[in-house]
């Protein structure tokens, strides 16, 4: 009797206080990941978005007939729109951008697509293409990996590495970080995910177990190079004093549609 009542406590406590589980999408970015941004349902979001008392005001006829005349100003046809609709005929799911390194723009991304492959393929090549129409002495490669087929976008300063696995669609700045995330995404290494670090998980704990989008930023980075520039200039503090940024283990934040509401969860763990 005991242990069913202790069993139907413990259901009670986490049906009333549910956690947040890590999102599956972190076991394909390293353990030392700086900054990680998870987007779950762009299409269920547009549609809570559509739901919200900030969206209802906006579609008020005054507030047309006000934004009428600045419209009219914007081109028929601009980039920013052309994406919007591309995503939004793309259905994206689990979408990420992720990086452990603030030194370089090194990033790793994805998303996983539930159109039809062939339509997802012609966005994906369009967007391509814009790349290559816009950016001057941008060469365009391939390169062969385990079983994947690698399309590299490279100029002087950029590259862009990029393929399809199945419904996912993988992308990197660097070519050895897209072959590391594939190696993930086939179960080829044993290496350390970010759904392993502790601070990650203590964050998540404190996350929504449903969000519009989350966001998690490892600052350790960030501040060791304000303790390398303060030595630098000599004014370093002495080593019992630190600033907020240094005392700062994560930071994590999450944007949640709540029927007509939209709120914001953030989340910064200390010590003390």
């Amino acid at each position: 009797m005991l242990v069913v009542i202790a069993a139907l406590t413990a259901y009670y406590i986490t049906r009333q206080h549910p956690g947040a589980v890590p999102s599956t999408i972190a076991n394909l970015v390293p353990a030392d990941t700086a900054l990680f941004i998870h987007l779950p349902d762009a299409e269920k979001n547009r549609d809570a978005w559509h739901r919200t008392d900030l969206y209802q005001l906006y579609r008020e006829p005054a507030v047309q007939d006000f934004l009428e005349k600045p419209k009219s100003n914007l081109p028929e046809k601009s980039s920013a729109k052309e994406v919007w609709n591309d995503v939004a005929s793309l259905r994206i799911r689990n979408g990420f951008l992720a990086t452990n390194s603030f030194d370089s723009l090194r990033l790793i991304a994805g998303f996983e697509f539930r159109c039809d492959e062939k339509e997802a393929q012609a966005v994906i090549e369009r967007w391509k293409s814009g790349i290559l129409a816009k950016a001057a002495g941008t060469q365009r490669t391939s390169a062969d990996y385990e079983k994947h087929k690698i399309d590299i976008l490279s100029s002087g300063r950029f590259t862009l590495a990029s393929t399809i696995v199945g419904r996912q669609f993988l992308a990197a700045t660097a070519v050895e970080d897209l072959k590391v995330l594939l190696d993930r995404v086939d179960g080829r290494t044993k290496a350390l995910a970010l759904d392993s670090d502790e601070n990650f998980r203590a964050a998540m704990k404190q996350m929504p177990p449903e969000y519009a989008w989350m966001l998690y930023l490892q600052p350790k980075q960030l501040a060791q190079k304000l303790v390398n520039l303060r030595a630098e200039s000599g004014r370093a503090l002495p080593a019992e004093q630190k600033t907020l940024i240094e005392r700062i283990q994560s930071y994590a934040h999450a944007m949640v549609f709540d029927g007509p509401r939209i709120r914001d969860i953030g989340f910064a763990a200390m010590p003390q």
